[in-house]
């Protein structure tokens, strides 16, 4: 049992890193697409947009958005879909912002 919760820790993490490092190689140090960021982690790219600079907040929120949609998937599945819902406004919101 303990060794399946950590399996799945070591999993959620390993996906957030490959999505961090994606959303990075799209952006190719500024000469690519944010697409990709604004797709996975678009409230990171709403408070990006709302304060013009990248803060420890966006940081945070990059760091813990994949291992919270992890959990409400794993521990509340009848959330998951809201959670679901609610990423998808959000990626709808920030390519409507400036």
């Amino acid at each position: 049992m303990k060794t399946q919760i950590k399996l799945r820790i070591i999993r959620v993490f390993m996906i957030n890193l490959i999505c961090i490092l994606l959303s990075i190689v799209s952006i190719g140090g500024g000469h690519g697409t944010d697409i990709a960021v604004k797709t996975i982690f678009p409230f990171a790219m709403i408070v990006v947009n709302i304060y013009d600079n990248i803060n420890l907040l966006v940081y945070f929120l990059t760091l813990i958005q994949i291992p919270i949609y992890a959990f409400v998937y794993y521990k509340r599945v009848k959330y998951f879909k809201l959670i679901l819902a609610l990423h998808i406004l959000a990626v709808i919101f920030v390519f409507y912002m400036k």
